[in-house]
C-alpha cells in the first residue's frame, strides 16, 4: 500500500520514486496529517493554477511542515505584506508589483540582455576547458545565472561577488539529512543574503534619482512602487529582490545540470544537437519539462470545490506535484523518458497563471545561450558519475555538483 508523505526523507531525497503510482492510483492523494491533498496529474495542477479566485497562495507558495499540519485560520496570513516575498501575495497586490516588474523581464527586455550574456557564458567557460575537467553547476551554470539576474535586477554585482554568493545561496537551502525545513545555519545565510541585497538597495536609494525615470532595471521599478499609499523600505524592497536572485540561482544550473546528464546518456545525442542548432531551444524546454527543481507549489482551498471524483473543502491544502505533472503520460507521451527530439507544447516548470515564473523569459534565454555556447566550444564530453551530488529537500531539488570531463579531442575550435 502506497504512503506517501512530502517532507518524508524519502520522498525528499527521491520524489520521483512515488509520482508513477500516484498518477496511476492515487491522483488525488488524501494527506491527513496536513490537511490536504498531494495532486499528481497534469490536468489537476494545471486547473488549480488557472484558479486563484478558489485556491489562494496565501499559505504559499510552499508549504512549510510546521505550517500545516495545523488547520488552516482564515485572516492569519495577510494577502500582500510588504515583509513577505511577493510569491505569498494574492490579488490585487500580487497584480501591482509584477505589474511594476514587468517591463523589465518583458521579452524585449530581456533580449537586450544577450549579448553580454553571451560574452559572460564564453568568459566563463574558456578557462575551465583549459582544465580539462570542471563542475558545471559551481564553476560555470551557477555563476551565469547569477549574473544575469544581478544584471536584470540591477544589483550591480561586481563578478568577484559572484562565485561567494552562490556558495552561499546554495548553503541556505541545504537540509540536515532526512529533516524538512531551513537549517538553523541554513537560514543565518539566508540573513546574510539578505543584508547584503538590503545594504545594496540602500546605496541604490541614496545614489540613483528615481523620480520620473524608466525603470530601466527591477530595482529602480521596486523603488518607485507604492503600497497603500508608502513606498517599500529597503528590507521589505531587498525581500523582494532576494526572492528573485534565489529563484534564478537555483533554476538554471539545477536544469542545465539535470539536461546535460541526461543527453550525456544517449550516445550521439550531443553530437547530433551541435548540428541542429535550431533545436536548442525545443532541448531547453525538454530540460525545464524533465528537470525542473520545485518538487511542489501549495494552494489552500478558499472554498468547497470538486476536482476530479474528490470533494476538496475549503481550508484544504492542496500540494501540487509539478514535477510529477511535468512526466504524466497524458499529457507527454512515455512522460518518464528525457526526449531530445520532443517539444512540448506546455509544461509547468516555470508555473502557469497568475504566479507564473516573472523571469521565464529571461531562464529561457539563458538555457539558450548557454547550451549554444557549450556546443560552440566542446564537442565531447562525460559525466563523472562518482562525483555527483543531488540535494535532498521538500522544496528544491536537483544536481548541486556535476563534475564533467571534456573528452579527448573534445574541444572545439574557438
Amino acid at each position: 500500500m502506497l504512503e506517501y508523505d512530502p517532507f518524508s526523507p524519502e520522498a525528499m531525497s527521491d520524489p520521483h520514486r512515488f509520482y508513477p503510482e500516484l498518477r496511476a492510483h492515487h491522483p488525488l492523494y488524501r494527506l491527513e496529517a496536513y490537511h490536504g491533498w498531494a495532486l499528481s496529474r497534469f490536468e489537476h495542477c494545471f486547473a488549480v493554477l488557472q484558479d486563484p479566485r478558489r485556491f489562494s497562495v496565501v499559505e504559499g507558495p510552499l508549504f512549510v511542515r510546521e505550517q500545516v499540519v495545523e488547520p488552516f485560520e482564515d485572516g492569519a496570513i495577510p494577502a500582500a505584506d510588504p515583509a513577505r516575498s511577493f510569491s505569498t501575495w494574492d490579488p490585487p497586490g500580487h497584480t501591482r508589483i509584477r505589474r511594476a516588474m514587468m517591463p523589465r523581464f518583458s521579452p524585449k527586455a530581456i533580449a537586450e540582455l544577450e549579448p553580454g550574456m553571451r560574452v559572460l557564458a564564453q568568459t566563463l567557460l574558456d578557462p575551465l576547458l583549459d582544465r580539462g575537467r570542471f563542475d558545471l553547476v559551481r564553476d560555470l551554470a551557477g555563476p551565469f545565472g547569477l549574473a544575469n539576474a544581478s544584471r536584470a535586477l540591477g544589483l550591480s554585482l561586481e563578478p568577484d561577488e559572484i562565485g561567494p554568493l552562490f556558495a552561499k545561496i546554495q548553503r541556505s537551502t541545504e537540509r540536515d539529512p532526512g529533516r524538512p525545513g531551513f537549517t538553523p545555519a541554513g537560514m543565518a545565510v539566508q540573513g546574510e543574503i539578505h543584508q547584503l541585497i538590503q545594504d545594496r538597495v540602500a546605496r541604490t536609494r541614496r545614489s540613483r534619482r528615481v523620480d520620473g525615470a524608466a525603470a530601466g532595471d527591477v530595482m529602480t521599478a521596486l523603488l518607485r512602487f507604492e503600497m497603500d499609499g508608502r513606498g517599500l523600505g529597503d528590507a521589505e524592497l531587498a525581500t523582494q529582490l532576494v526572492t528573485l536572485l534565489l529563484g534564478a540561482a537555483e533554476t538554471i544550473p539545477k536544469v542545465i545540470a539535470g539536461g546535460l546528464r541526461e543527453i550525456g546518456r544517449q550516445p550521439g545525442a550531443w553530437q547530433a544537437l551541435g548540428r541542429d542548432r535550431a533545436r536548442t531551444s525545443a532541448v531547453f524546454e525538454e530540460m525545464l519539462r524533465h528537470q525542473g527543481v520545485l518538487q511542489h507549489v501549495g494552494r489552500t482551498a478558499l472554498e468547497d470545490v470538486d476536482l476530479g471524483d474528490q470533494r476538496i473543502r475549503r481550508g484544504d491544502r492542496l500540494f501540487l506535484l509539478l514535477q510529477s505533472a511535468n512526466r504524466d503520460e497524458r499529457e507527454f507521451p512515455d512522460g518518464e523518458r528525457f526526449d531530445v527530439h520532443r517539444e512540448p507544447s506546455r509544461h509547468l516548470a516555470l508555473g502557469v497563471g497568475r504566479h507564473h515564473c516573472i523571469g521565464s523569459h529571461l531562464a529561457r534565454l539563458e538555457g539558450r545561450v548557454l547550451l549554444e555556447v557549450l556546443l560552440d566550444r566542446v564537442s565531447g564530453f562525460r559525466v563523472v558519475e562518482s562525483g555527483l551530488e543531488r540535494s535532498a529537500s521538500e522544496f528544491q531539488v536537483g544536481h548541486t555538483r556535476l563534475p564533467i570531463e571534456i573528452e579527448a579531442g573534445g574541444r572545439a575550435p574557438s
